[in-house]
């Protein structure tokens, strides 16, 4: 059962508060785990942390196949993990939000 801080809210959210996050994405059980594969959660700690330049990149960068990276990028930008940024004739692959936690918080 979840515990209920005093502020009548879940403990989780008082612990996601104390991250200092300011934009913050919440996943439900269900659809996190349709959506965070290992491969996508290693995708988006390479452009959380490396800044890939393209899509190729990232590709190279997780070293897997450019179609296969396309692929489960349209999964987290459709659930609005990532998002691209356009720049001349290439998309950007970026995370859409500081964090992503997936509920419930325990």
């Amino acid at each position: 059962m979840e515990e209920v801080q005093e502020t009548g809210r879940p403990e989780w959210v008082e612990r996601v508060e104390a991250m200092e996050a300011n934009d913050i994405l919440v996943l439900d059980l269900e659809g996190a785990s349709q959506i965070l594969t290992d491969n996508r959660i290693e995708m988006m700690d390479v452009i959380e942390e490396q800044e890939p330049e393209s899509i190729r990149d990232l590709a190279r960068k997780v070293d897997r196949n450019v179609n296969a990276v396309m692929r489960d990028l349209k999964v987290l930008y459709e659930n609005d993990v990532v998002m691209f940024e356009e720049e001349k004739n290439r998309k950007i692959p970026r995370m859409r939000h500081e964090r992503v936690i997936v509920e419930p918080v325990v």
